[in-house]
């Protein structure tokens, strides 16, 4: 059973404890080196977020973080996840898009960056529709990142 609700402190120290190995590449290819200070920034800055636990075991914790301004309002959105994203792919993938257009909602325009390395995101990302541009280096570690929208 999978149940999605608000994000609890428990949570994000135990996704910082079980993040599963490439979104832990990822937040390193970020520069990012405290995964529960990534994760609780992630939490704290966005306008909607949202924990999925599998069977009562947290499975990731995503959300959509507002950028740009009043007239172009653009949301961020992000997710953070343990092994059971992988291994209930098919059902993440069919109850996300409902998460994906509240995001919608509230900003018309969503962008943000994928570790080109982190092949589970981009397969997901595309699954979900958002367009990939051709990867780039990241300013402060060189690593590839593709913006997607």
């Amino acid at each position: 059973m999978v149940e999605f609700r608000d994000p609890t402190a428990e949570d994000v120290d135990r996704l910082a404890e079980r993040m599963r190995e490439q979104d832990v590449a990822e937040c390193l290819a970020a520069g990012v080196t405290d995964l529960r200070a990534a994760v609780a920034t992630g939490v704290k800055r966005s306008a909607r977020c949202w924990a999925a636990t599998v069977d009562g075991e947290l499975a990731c914790i995503f959300g959509v973080a507002p950028m740009g301004t009043m007239l172009n309002p653009t949301g961020v959105p992000w997710l953070l996840g343990t092994d059971l994203i992988p291994k209930h792919r098919r059902i993440f993938a069919r109850l996300s898009r409902p998460y994906i257009a509240q995001m919608l909602a509230a900003f018309p325009h969503l962008t943000n960056a994928v570790h080109a390395k982190n092949t589970v995101a981009v397969r997901w990302l595309k699954a979900m529709g958002f367009e990939l541009q051709p990867a780039h280096a990241h300013l402060a570690t060189g690593e590839p990142f593709h913006v997607f929208t």
